[in-house]
């Protein structure tokens, strides 16, 4: 359970200094250090420090700023690749698609959609009827 005492900051303005130091033993560690680095264009992270007179004071003055306790970034979901059938067939010449044709013990006739439609049906046959079993 969460100490209701303890609140998240991050410093109010990002110039580069210490928003906020202090030694107290309510602080996580025993003491509290606010402060961002101005080389960085990162957001600065929250820090949990306890709520004492001297974090009041800071908020007061307009040194650091409550914020929601920093979750987890939520991992980005992974783009759903789709399948993408490389079908070179079309940029083919009706003497080469013939080639295959024979090589592959299929019958060579026929315009040349009927033997890309051939080499096609072809590529989608088990050439192992126990490949289906799987």
């Amino acid at each position: 359970m969460a100490d209701k005492r303890l609140i998240w900051v991050v410093p109010a303005r990002q110039d580069g200094r210490v928003a906020f130091y202090e030694e107290h033993p309510d602080h996580p560690e025993g003491k509290a250090w606010v402060a961002d680095d101005d080389a960085s264009d990162k957001p600065v992270a929250p820090v949990q420090i306890a709520r004492t007179a001297g974090v009041n004071r800071a908020l007061g003055e307009g040194r650091i700023t409550i914020v929601d306790s920093p979750s987890k970034p939520k991992p980005k979901p992974e783009p759903k690749l789709e399948p993408v059938l490389v079908d070179a067939y079309d940029t083919l010449t009706q003497a080469e698609l013939k080639v295959i044709l024979k090589e592959c013990g299929l019958p060579v006739y026929g315009a040349k959609s009927d033997l890309i439609a051939r080499l096609r049906e072809a590529d989608f046959k088990p050439e192992d009827p126990a490949v289906d079993a799987v």
